[in-house]
């Protein structure tokens, strides 16, 4: 069965692969939302952005995280998973999710922004450890099956990446 518990075997027979994606996808959502009022919020005040330079990298950070978060859980771009390939694997894919929660609760409770946002990002940070768990036990590998081809019409197990032979050309410098 897809993502039964093929890798934590203390939660049992639960089919919770489709909570995951979805509380994944949410969670994206909710991040980068959460990014943008806490964005918006630093910028109220005139001075906001230049007495807290790191929170206006923070939030941005965790904005653009979000909607990473959601796009590789969809897979929704064509080339998306391509481009960031460790959101294909479920493993990778919890390691980013804690990574996004611990900038959310380093963001939330160092309070940059008003309380209301610190309280959504720490509620958020807390969800995201939540879902990141369950992410590494029951998530889903993207793209497994039917991904006979990767970018550049390299096979999959046959190496690839920029430094190899295009199909068409001899000469290694011309195919980089």
């Amino acid at each position: 069965m897809e993502g039964s518990n093929s890798r934590c075997g203390c939660l049992g027979e639960w089919n919770l692969a489709p909570v995951v994606k979805w509380g994944n996808i949410v969670l994206g959502c909710y991040f980068f939302g959460i990014g943008i009022l806490a964005l918006i919020t630093l910028f109220t005040a005139l001075t906001g952005a230049l007495k807290s330079p790191i929170g206006f990298i923070l939030f941005l950070y965790i904005s653009m995280f979000g909607v990473f978060l959601a796009f590789g859980e969809l897979d929704w771009p064509e080339g998306f998973i391509r481009l960031f390939y460790f959101l294909r694997g479920a493993y990778l894919r919890a390691l980013f999710e804690l990574f996004l929660a611990s900038l959310a609760l380093t963001a939330g409770f160092t309070g940059n922004t008003s309380y209301f946002t610190n309280i959504l990002l720490i509620i958020g940070g807390f969800v995201a450890v939540v879902f990141g768990i369950l992410c590494f036990c029951y998530g889903t590998d993207h793209n497994a099956q039917g991904d006979e081809m990767d970018a550049g019409g390299v096979g999959r197990g046959s190496g690839g990446g920029m430094f190899s032979k295009s199909q068409g050309t001899s000469n290694p410098v011309s195919a980089i």
